[in-house]
């Protein structure tokens, strides 16, 4: 899945039920909020991990959850899109982010499938969901879990016993650390090097550039990610990584992995079996995904990394 956050602005409705959906199933989410963490229902629970915005305004939190975000889904019952949701298709247009609109009459399969292509198009990282609120369309919250239910699913392969075979990372966003899988059944095979440099830095700069680059210009915050992305480039092995292989003698998959997770990161093997869709896999150490100790310190150099993992000095003879 190439999704590593939800993000929405809290109001009853298809933003509370996208968040609600991303704390169960243990993925990141956050967003903004109007100031006062108002909402038609009043203000919105602290255990909603929500920035509140400088106006009471919804709509300065709707651009600013479309601007920040790297796609938009917009979940409705009715087809045509009204008020805050119309309003949200216009902030994507303005900001020329990807966006997409579901309505029920599409059906919970069909905008799963829809929704899958269009993360994996788009190298969605951070998606926000925005719609109609409790208020005006009272079922739109099941649409929205039942929709995003189907498409994780799908992604995670728990529909594909078969399971598949691909690599993985694991990366420190400013919350917490978390598991970014590419199985190759929905992606081309390749190495880490390649998925590093094509998906993984730019979801870190989407991830980190608001904390580091806060109070930037739009200019100026355009080239100061252009210099993130490469020299996040050069340090594909600086994070915990490995690969999932089919071993054909023992006919059962195994995991690969550095021995570089430790329990603060709360990634398991089970985490890593659920991404690819399978189950008894082995679990064994290679020391070529082992962290080299020059990509560790020049990833927590550039990205304000305090917490230390385990790494090695890299060979060179």
């Amino acid at each position: 899945s190439i999704v590593i956050k939800i993000v929405s602005g809290g109001q009853t409705g298809a933003d509370r039920a996208a968040l609600d959906w991303a704390i169960e199933n243990d993925i990141p989410h956050g967003g903004w909020c109007p100031k006062g963490r108002k909402a038609e229902d009043g203000v919105i629970d602290a255990r909603y991990e929500l920035k509140e915005s400088t106006s009471a305004s919804y709509l300065q939190r709707t651009e600013w959850n479309v601007r920040d975000s790297t796609g938009t889904v917009i979940f409705t019952l009715c087809a045509e899109l009204t008020g805050g949701s119309k309003k949200t298709a216009d902030f994507a247009k303005k900001h020329q982010k990807p966006w997409v609109h579901f309505h029920e009459n599409t059906g919970v399969e069909g905008c799963a499938l829809e929704l899958g292509q269009f993360i994996v198009e788009h190298h969605v990282t951070v998606l926000n969901v925005a719609g109609s609120s409790a208020s005006k369309e009272p079922g739109v919250s099941g649409f929205v879990c039942a929709v995003l239910d189907r498409l994780f699913e799908k992604e995670f392969g728990k529909m594909k016993p078969k399971g598949s075979h691909g690599i993985y990372f694991v990366i420190r966003l400013p919350e917490r650390w978390q598991l970014v899988a590419f199985p190759f059944d929905a992606h081309a095979d390749g190495g880490h090097p390649e998925f590093w440099e094509a998906f993984v830095t730019k979801m870190l700069v989407e991830a980190w550039s608001p904390k580091l680059f806060r109070g930037k210009d739009s200019a100026q915050r355009q080239r100061a990610e252009l210099r993130l992305k490469a020299e996040l480039d050069l340090h594909y092995d600086g994070f915990p990584r490995g690969r999932v292989t089919w071993i054909e003698h023992d006919e059962r998959f195994a995991i690969y992995h550095g021995d570089n997770l430790k329990p603060t990161m709360k990634v398991t093997k089970k985490a890593v079996e659920r991404a690819f869709g399978i189950t008894g896999a082995g679990w064994e150490f290679d020391d070529h995904e082992q962290c080299t100790s020059f990509s560790a310190e020049g990833l927590r150099t550039t990205l304000g990394i305090r917490e230390e993992w385990r790494t090695t000095s890299p060979d060179f003879s």
